[in-house]
């Protein structure tokens, strides 16, 4: 009787070890697999931020060359004003003549 329950206890013993191992690689597995996907959300998410910021730096450089042609545009508008200015002086000095 005696052998018997510590062919019994063994059994168990082995039965629960197996048990906990392979809970454990069942646990694992989970694990890995939430990483995985923690790892591949955070990567979309990164290559979504990296095309953000792609887009924002064409989009200064265009504005950058707007700026360029509106300033060289405004320097020909004040040639061209101050020209008109000295043209009129010009005017207005003969008529008081």
């Amino acid at each position: 009787m005696n052998e018997i329950s510590t062919i019994i206890g063994i059994a168990f013993g082995i039965t629960g070890g197996l048990i906990g191992i392979a809970s454990y690689f069942k646990s694992n597995k989970k694990e890995v697999k939430q990483e995985v996907s923690e790892d591949t959300y955070t990567k979309a998410k990164l290559e979504y931020i990296c095309k953000g910021v792609d887009d924002i730096r064409l989009d200064i450089k265009d504005h950058a060359r707007q700026l360029a042609s509106v300033t060289e545009n405004l320097i020909r508008v004040e040639e061209s004003v101050k020209s008109a200015h000295k043209r009129i002086d010009g005017i207005e000095r003969k008529e008081e003549m």
